[in-house]
């Protein structure tokens, strides 16, 4: 494998484990500026990721980018589209406002809905998804389901954990 596709591959997965260890120490709020520093590295890394594969790809043509996303489209669903390209872009965008706000603007980020976290998160567990299994061929499948499954069970934890201190402060409160 070239040295240009194998950093694009490898940014790509750092990128999601680097996400993953953010999203465990969630479960842990001391932990808060080790996962800033984490979830912000693992925006960096996907950003280089997209810059690398625009670059050893598509060689920073929207036209080949759009063809080749057209095909691998095809490919895995039967549809022609290139949309996904766009999507990504999307989520590039939500990937650096997210590390943004949690890194520079963690007492606004911690208060805000709940609603809003679980819709960004699920935004971003339905794009590992796609991208580390359902459009992955051979092994790294299997890694990216790990990944994705394991991103679900610090979820779970999360919840089961805020689940169990708000019944704490609510039979205290009687």
């Amino acid at each position: 494998m070239p040295p240009g596709e194998l950093a694009t591959r490898i940014s790509v997965w750092l990128a999601l484990l680097l996400w993953l260890a953010s999203e465990w120490l969630a479960l842990n709020p001391r932990r808060l500026r080790l996962r800033q520093w984490l979830f912000g590295l693992s925006a960096a890394v996907f950003l280089a990721h997209v810059c690398l594969a625009f670059h050893v790809f598509y060689s920073w043509s929207q036209t080949t980018a759009l063809a080749d996303v057209r095909r691998q489209t095809r490919e895995v669903t039967g549809l022609e589209w290139s949309i996904g390209l766009w999507i990504n872009y999307g989520f590039a965008a939500l990937w650096i406002l997210e590390a943004f706000w949690l890194c520079l603007w963690a007492v606004h980020h911690a208060p805000r809905p709940r609603w809003v976290t679980w819709l960004v998160r699920g935004v971003f567990w339905f794009m590992a998804f796609n991208g580390a299994v359902v459009f992955v061929k051979g092994p790294q499948k299997w890694l990216g389901l790990v990944i994705c499954l394991f991103v679900i069970a610090t979820w779970w934890a999360e919840w089961k954990l805020a689940r169990a201190k708000s019944l704490v402060q609510l039979s205290s409160s009687r």
